[in-house]
C-alpha cells in the first residue's frame, strides 16, 4: 500500500474497475463529473472503467467523503485526499479514496487526481509543474504528461509487477511512438 513495497515495480489494474461514490449529498453533487473523468480514464487506458452499481459496498474501488481529520487520521500526514490499494502481484485489486468534504474547489482536484492515482500511478511527484500528480496542482484536469504516463502504464506491452528495469525501456520507447 506504501510507496516503499511498490518501488520499482509496475503495479496497475488488471480486473475491470468499478468505482461506488456514495449515493448522499455530496456524491450525488459530484457523480456526473466523476463519471466523466472515468470515460476520460477509460479512453486513455483502453481498460474497463466505470461507476458501480449504487449498492453500498459494490465495486472495487470506493470512494469516501469525510472531515479531513478523517482523511489525515488514514493517510497519517497532512492531506486533503488521500488513495489506499490493495495489490496481488502488481496488480490492483481493491482501493478506497477517501476525500475530505470541506471546500469544494479541493474535492473537485481530489477527486481527479486519486481517481488518477488509484490506476497504478500512486505517487505524487514534483518534477512536472501542472501534472495532477504534482501537489503543488490545484486544477482538476489532466495535462499531456498526465495522459502519457497513463496510456503508457496501460499498454499491452507492460505488464503488472514488471521490475522497474525491465519498464523503463519499454516506456521510453512507448511514450516516443506517442509523441510522434
Amino acid at each position: 500500500m506504501g510507496g516503499d513495497r511498490r518501488i520499482g515495480h509496475l503495479v496497475r489494474w488488471v480486473a475491470p474497475v468499478r468505482v461506488w461514490v456514495p449515493r448522499d449529498e455530496i456524491g450525488e453533487r459530484y457523480l456526473l463529473s466523476i463519471h466523466q473523468l472515468l470515460q476520460q480514464l477509460r479512453q486513455l487506458t483502453n481498460h474497463d472503467i466505470a461507476l458501480a452499481s449504487p449498492m453500498k459496498g459494490s465495486g472495487n474501488l470506493h470512494i469516501r467523503f469525510v472531515s479531513r481529520a478523517q482523511v489525515e487520521a488514514i493517510a497519517k500526514r497532512s492531506a486533503p485526499c488521500h488513495t489506499q490499494v490493495v495489490t496481488s502481484n502488481g496488480q490492483i485489486v481493491y482501493g478506497t479514496i477517501t476525500i475530505s468534504a470541506e471546500d469544494e474547489n479541493q474535492i473537485r482536484h481530489c477527486i481527479t487526481e486519486e481517481l488518477t492515482q488509484s490506476l497504478g500511478l500512486l505517487d505524487d511527484s514534483d518534477l512536472i509543474t501542472g501534472s495532477i500528480f504534482n501537489d503543488k496542482t490545484s486544477h482538476n484536469k489532466l495535462i499531456l504528461h498526465d495522459t502519457l504516463m497513463l496510456r503508457t502504464l496501460y499498454n499491452w506491452r507492460l505488464s503488472p509487477n514488471m521490475s522497474k528495469a525491465q519498464a523503463m525501456p519499454i516506456a521510453k520507447m512507448l511514450i516516443g511512438d506517442f509523441l510522434r
